[in-house]
């Protein structure tokens, strides 16, 4: 019923958006009577998309949606072996939560665009929450294994909607590269704390699936916060802010045409399956490599978010003001250089610390990624690319960790160190094509060049 609402309204609109509800010399009057007038004028409306209130309403928005995301996704590791136990699986059989949660990220690729089309960025603000709400309830039930497959799928599902589409408005506001950061930087926050109290219910005696009872209630409110926020981002909104590249080449708002869309999906590929053998494999090395003590080796992966968290929040100023090419490519070299000597020192302490340094260079890469990609592409075709750059990265984060745990059975996990460094280097390889690639038109830039300067008025 309320799909329909948010079609209905963004394709029909009611009596009162077409018709003012006062005479037009309320317009005149301040406050109150003003907001009455907004949604017969254009131009009102127009003001209040872009006020900067109204700009700071969105960021928290989506800063928690992307917290609450790190909470739920990162979860999951605490709760695996759980899981396996309530139902009585092996780890191969549990495991298939993973590529199954891969596949409801991809499948959101495939209707992102569509539904930024029918219902604009309120309608993503709308079904990313209420899907993940609904794959909440599924998991929370404890049902049978195939529900909460369901469930992983559906939670996947709803992340790939909200990744993509606010991924996407990001680029477009003003100090983008210090916007993704903040953002970005919440997952990372979200992935410190999701943990930790899953493993905390645990030790108090709660059930695997009331983790989720709990994010559920997160989600509630996230679905308040966001549909508020982007209340007025309907169809007509996102169509008017794209007519024109439309008009300047009508296939440009494909994605898939454009090669930026496919090299940095090459780059996010190595980038966030290096990540993948970060978050999954490093407190395994720690313990059999470096023989630490379960506490110390569950403490490698938090240092890796915190060094992650942190340099979302702090390094994205800096790639806003030396270049975001330059940046990465330095920040790949830095990671280059801290797995060397991560080989050379083994001291525990000196380990935790190199492997939080890593963390903080990778933070800004894959949120710098993103934004050049948009200076890439024109507007119409963004939604699109990022959503496909993201399936590509969540493909890349399944497989090489899973290559790592081939090679770990063969050749031992002392390797994971070079299965990053190699990941790394392919990385910065990748990078370096896709940074000289050439911008978008400048016709096809000049209507989110004008936007972005409306918008920081």
């Amino acid at each position: 019923m309320v799909f329909s609402w948010l079609r209905r309204t963004t394709e029909h609109p009611d009596e009162t958006e077409q018709q003012p509800l006062l005479p037009q010399d309320g317009c005149l009057q301040e406050t109150s009577e003003r907001s009455l007038c907004l949604a017969s004028s254009p131009e009102l409306k127009h003001e209040a998309l872009h006020h900067p209130a109204f700009t700071v309403l969105k960021q928290l928005a989506v800063m928690l949606n992307f917290f609450i995301c790190g909470v739920i996704v990162t979860g999951i590791g605490v709760l695996l072996p759980e899981i396996g136990a309530f139902y009585g699986l092996k780890d191969g059989t549990t495991a298939l939560i993973f590529p199954t949660a891969v596949t409801g990220y991809v499948c959101s690729t495939v209707v992102v665009e569509l539904i930024h089309g029918r219902l604009g960025r309120r309608g993503i603000a709308f079904l990313s929450p209420a899907i993940r709400l609904v794959a909440m309830s599924l998991l929370a039930t404890g049902s049978s294994f195939h529900v909460t497959l369901a469930g992983y799928f559906l939670g996947s599902f709803g992340i790939g909607l909200s990744d993509a589409g606010f991924c996407a408005w990001a680029t477009s506001v003003p100090y983008a590269s210090i916007v993704q950061g903040f953002m970005h930087g919440s997952f990372s926050v979200g992935s410190i704390l999701g943990p930790q109290v899953a493993n905390l219910m645990l030790k108090k005696g709660f059930k695997w699936f009331e983790f989720y009872r709990m994010t559920g209630l997160l989600l509630v409110i996230e679905l308040v916060v966001l549909g508020i926020a982007f209340r007025l981002d309907d169809a007509d909104h996102y169509s008017a802010n794209h007519d024109d590249s439309d008009e300047v080449e009508p296939h440009s708002h494909n994605a898939l045409t454009h090669r930026a869309t496919w090299i940095c999906g090459a780059f996010c590929f190595f980038y966030v399956g290096l990540e993948g053998c970060f978050t999954d494999w490093i407190a395994v090395y720690m313990r059999r490599a470096r023989h630490t003590d379960p506490t110390t080796s569950s403490l490698a992966t938090s240092m890796f978010w915190i060094g992650m968290s942190t340099g979302r929040f702090t390094l994205g100023p800096l790639s806003q003001y030396i270049g975001v090419r330059m940046a990465v490519a330095g920040y790949l070299l830095a990671l280059m250089v801290l797995q060397v000597l991560f080989r050379l020192l083994t001291n525990v302490t000196a380990s935790l610390l190199l492997v939080a340094g890593s963390g903080l260079f990778c933070g800004p890469i894959f949120p710098s990624a993103i934004l050049l990609l948009s200076l890439k592409l024109p507007s119409r075709a963004q939604v699109g690319a990022v959503a496909a750059v993201g399936a590509l990265g969540q493909v890349g984060a399944g497989i090489a960790p899973f290559a790592v745990g081939q090679m770990a059975d063969s050749l031992g996990i002392k390797h994971l160190l070079t299965m990053i460094l190699g990941l790394s280097a392919l990385a910065l390889l990748v990078w370096a094509v896709f940074a000289r690639l050439p911008k978008a038109t400048s016709e096809l830039r000049r209507q989110s060049l004008e936007e972005r300067k409306r918008m920081s008025v």
